[in-house]
């Protein structure tokens, strides 16, 4: 089980280590963002800070309905107590978490200033 808070101003947050090119495993604090159907997305000062491996550009389509070609990165995390290779989508902003590794769990957020954010993984995952 994965625990995190609702910082102040009502983002969902849960704390996540990410493994950089020294092999060493640096905690980053992301939001979860249930409208990003990706991974993880970093910006490029902490991309390069980390280390990480680049992997292609891809296109892809924002909140906006724009179409938009960004770089991505090889990045492993720690997840669920378990390492696990993910892509990561470099974007300005804060770090943001998409439903890609929400994908078999289930969040449950209390939605107010310091509520209690749980990621569970499922056993089994409905049909």
């Amino acid at each position: 089980m994965i625990r995190g808070n609702v910082d102040d101003l009502g983002a969902a947050r849960i704390p996540l280590e990410i493994r950089g090119g020294d092999g060493q495993y640096h905690p980053i604090g992301p939001a979860i963002d249930a409208g990003f159907n990706g991974y993880l997305t970093l910006p490029p000062a902490l991309i390069r800070r980390l280390g990480l491996a680049p992997r292609e550009l891809t296109e892809v389509t924002l909140a906006t309905g724009t179409r938009e070609k960004l770089n991505t990165w090889q990045g492993q995390i720690l997840w669920h107590n378990r390492p696990r290779a993910i892509q990561v989508l470099e974007s300005r902003g804060a770090p943001l978490l998409g439903r890609g590794l929400l994908a078999g769990s289930q969040l449950t957020i209390q939605v107010w200033v310091n509520g209690e954010v749980l990621i569970e993984e499922l056993a089994e995952i409905p049909p």
